[in-house]
């Protein structure tokens, strides 16, 4: 799988400009964390991101799993790079309620 070529701006423009269609996909809110937040990335980085799910995320159960799966191949698409998508924020920290 390549690695991000691309700027921390670069990468948060491609997000931004799919938001509808990740929004749609159930996600509320996305974070970039990692060495590309940092803008310390090297060519053996990927894009880590942090996502908190919308209610009508998945069904339930082993839907979860499958929808976090399809939503990182979505991500991988658009961002032409590796992404490690994780669904906690960096460090143990929960999203805010």
């Amino acid at each position: 799988m390549t690695r991000p070529t691309r700027s921390r701006a670069e990468l948060l423009n491609v997000l931004r400009a799919h938001e509808a269609e990740l929004r749609a996909r159930g996600v509320e809110t996305m974070t970039l964390f990692g060495s590309m937040a940092r803008e310390e990335a090297t060519g053996g980085s990927d894009v880590d991101l942090a996502i908190r799910p919308g209610a009508g995320f998945c069904a339930g159960g082993f839907d979860h799993f499958g929808r976090l799966d399809a939503l990182r191949d979505c991500l991988i698409a658009l961002l032409g790079c590796e992404v490690d998508l994780s669904r906690r924020l960096p460090y143990g920290r929960d999203w805010p309620a």
